[in-house]
């Protein structure tokens, strides 16, 4: 099968190329540094989970604090347009400048190679990896999981400190609609593990297209002019979009519930499930097919912009 025949080819790139020039300039083995990663890692349990979410959510929340506080410091070395844009805003639209300029960025830079490593070495075996082997397609290794919550810990804190700190924006309810579904979606593939936690995780390599549109949301909140600055952001924006969000989110929603291909066994894996936790699993599946449908709408959406950009339609 093609798919295979593309992971083996990725495992082999990996193991073949990637990992001399890591030794190379770093020095590190990477079977090696793997292994003790996976082995200095603590057991997954729901008590190490609570105190890690509760760790991090402090962590988060004095960071967040720490943006707000700093961001009109920061905001007295831009242009006075920007300055005025800013002291103009409501309290709401503030938080998301910051968000897009300091908090997000930071959370983003961290969290995309550690969601990245997680598909590669979350076992701690030479030679594995999520792109070539059956068994990592299918577990739910602890690094991954704490990863999981480590994100989930930053949606929750950024939700508290919005409910804590702000008065009432109705721009707010699609915050809100979005972290509700980002946290809820969290709890099914921690609760049931396998291939629904192996979904899930993938899911979170959309991340990976938030810069761009991070960027976007802070030149429209700052009405910052439309320039080559939107154009090379809207252009990489939908690069990447289309291949994290279109094609890569295709591939997994429809290789992991529709068809099953080989190595998925997606029927083997839901067959001895019943009742509830049966709903359960189709309802993440429904909100996992609405966000694909919403994707593609946003991929156009993009494209389109560009188009019109450019003057073709």
């Amino acid at each position: 099968m093609f798919l295979n025949r593309t992971g083996y080819a990725t495992q082999a790139f990996i193991d073949q190329r990637i990992h001399p020039v890591i030794y190379d300039v770093t020095g590190i083995n990477m079977d090696d540094f793997q292994k003790q990663v996976h082995d200095s890692i603590p057991e997954f349990n729901y008590e190490n989970a609570a105190w890690f979410i509760l760790q991090w959510t402090v962590i988060w929340l004095v960071i967040i604090h720490a943006s707000v506080m700093a961001t009109p410091y920061l905001m007295s070395y831009a242009s006075k347009d920007i300055r005025a844009v800013y002291d103009k805003a409501s309290p709401f639209k503030r938080l998301m400048i910051t968000c897009r300029a300091i908090y997000s960025p930071l959370h983003l830079t961290i969290a995309n190679p550690i969601i990245i490593y997680g598909l590669i070495y979350a076992d701690g075996k030479a030679g594995t990896s999520w792109f070539a082997d059956e068994h990592y397609w299918e577990t739910a290794f602890d690094y991954q999981k704490y990863i999981t919550i480590w994100m989930f810990a930053y949606v929750f804190a950024e939700t508290v400190y919005i409910f804590l700190s702000m008065d009432y924006d109705p721009k707010m309810n699609q915050v809100y609609a979005h972290h509700v579904i980002s946290l809820v979606g969290c709890v099914p593939g921690i609760y049931f593990g396998g291939w629904v936690f192996s979904q899930n995780y993938l899911v979170c390599l959309s991340e990976i297209t938030n810069p761009c549109n991070n960027i976007r949301g802070l030149l429209t909140d700052l009405e910052i002019p439309n320039g080559k600055i939107y154009a090379v952001n809207a252009i990489v924006w939908f690069i990447s979009f289309l291949w994290f969000r279109t094609i890569s989110f295709t591939y997994i929603i429809f290789t992991k519930t529709a068809f099953c291909i080989d190595g998925f066994a997606c029927p083997d894996y839901v067959s001895g499930v019943e009742g509830t936790d049966m709903l359960i699993i189709w309802l993440c599946q429904l909100v996992s097919w609405s966000f694909w449908a919403l994707n593609m709408v946003w991929t156009w959406q993009i494209g389109k912009g560009i188009l019109v950009g450019a003057g073709l339609i």
